[in-house]
């Protein structure tokens, strides 16, 4: 009788210990109290919880995967998102997961989103301290220095690669929300600056995704800044105008959406500003621009008006190499008759 008393109180204790984990109201708790609760049933870092939309979730997910399919959003309890690597680390050590789904970030709903992936968009609806917050700009700043603080302990932790910025899209997916994660964006940008040219599944690059969905100017600016301080003498100026499968650019897409002079302003300042320490190519950039089909006649024109005399350069310095070749080829030609002479005379 005492062990049938004992083992139903220790599952009573276990039940209350797996609804613990996933209460959203448990933010007066500290991360030592949450942890010394988990280690009395590990386990339950690994159950699979149905919620209200459908989704199954494990614990890790459920501070942050907390999506409503009908609604086609999602929120997230910010004051509890801190805790997301103690659930993983605690799920490596007590082998709740495989190695693959590293302490549980790396598993996906069924959207095939995981956790490092909501670590970088905007959370349309934040819940925080028990108030909640619906589509303000202004409000998304306590989300982005909260989700940097834990992408950032991750990497400490070696729960986040640089490997996984590009295997997983973070920058383009972060450049793919309307509210711009501009910390979380240079946080990851600076790790690793291929990002900015690597194109996702869907052959895009961020500058592609921030024309078109980002809410403000000052989240292309960003990025085109970053292009330009990573890859000032090509790429940085070319993508800007490179074509997507409906023949639109992110120079198009930012012209419709903030205006042609406020985007030309914003080309045209970020050039200025880097032009002393990496002075842009014009000439290369040009004709890599008017060889490749993928770049819109804009890009010509644009480089055209920033430096009316590219063509003028360009015909000179081809001018000059066929030049050049000529005297090379006669010179050749007048040493090779010279060294027949000579041999006709012996």
């Amino acid at each position: 009788m005492n062990a049938l008393l004992e083992h139903q109180f220790i599952n009573r204790v276990r039940e209350s210990v797996s609804t613990f984990i996933v209460d959203h109201d448990y933010d007066r708790y500290t991360e030592n109290e949450i942890e010394t609760v988990i280690r009395l049933f590990p386990e339950i870092l690994s159950e699979h919880k149905l919620h209200i939309d459908g989704d199954g979730l494990y614990p890790i997910q459920s501070f942050i995967f907390f999506s409503y399919s009908h609604l086609d959003t999602w929120w997230c309890i910010l004051r509890l998102v801190p805790f997301i690597p103690l659930y993983a680390r605690l799920g490596i050590e007590f082998g709740q997961f495989t190695k693959e789904q590293r302490g549980g970030l790396l598993i996906e709903n069924r959207e095939g989103d995981n956790t490092l992936h909501f670590l970088v968009k905007s959370c349309p609806s934040v819940r925080n301290f028990g108030h909640r917050i619906f589509d303000n700009p202004i409000n998304h700043e306590p989300v982005d220095n909260t989700f940097l603080q834990v992408l950032v302990k991750l990497r400490l932790m070696g729960l986040l690669t640089k490997d996984d910025i590009n295997d997983y899209n973070l920058v383009s997916m972060l450049c793919e929300e309307t509210v711009f994660g501009e910390k979380r964006f240079r946080f990851l940008v600076e790790w690793d600056p291929t990002s900015l040219i690597t194109p996702d599944a869907n052959g895009y690059v961020p500058i592609q995704y921030i024309a078109r969905y980002s809410s403000s100017i000052h989240g292309f600016e960003i990025v085109f800044d970053y292009f330009i301080r990573y890859y000032p003498t090509k790429e940085g100026i070319r993508l800007l105008f490179i074509k997507d499968e409906d023949g639109d650019t992110p120079f198009q897409m930012a012209c419709d959406e903030y205006g042609t002079e406020e985007v030309r302003k914003v080309i045209d300042n970020t050039l200025a500003r880097y032009s002393d320490n990496t002075p842009i190519n014009i000439e290369e950039t040009f004709l890599l621009a008017a060889i490749d089909e993928n770049i819109h006649l804009d890009g010509l024109n644009y480089l055209l008006r920033r430096q009316p005399h590219v063509l003028e350069t360009l015909l000179l310095h081809a001018s000059s190499s066929s030049t050049k070749t000529k005297t090379t080829k006669s010179a050749v030609l007048t040493k090779t008759r010279y060294n027949l002479r000579k041999r006709k005379r012996k």
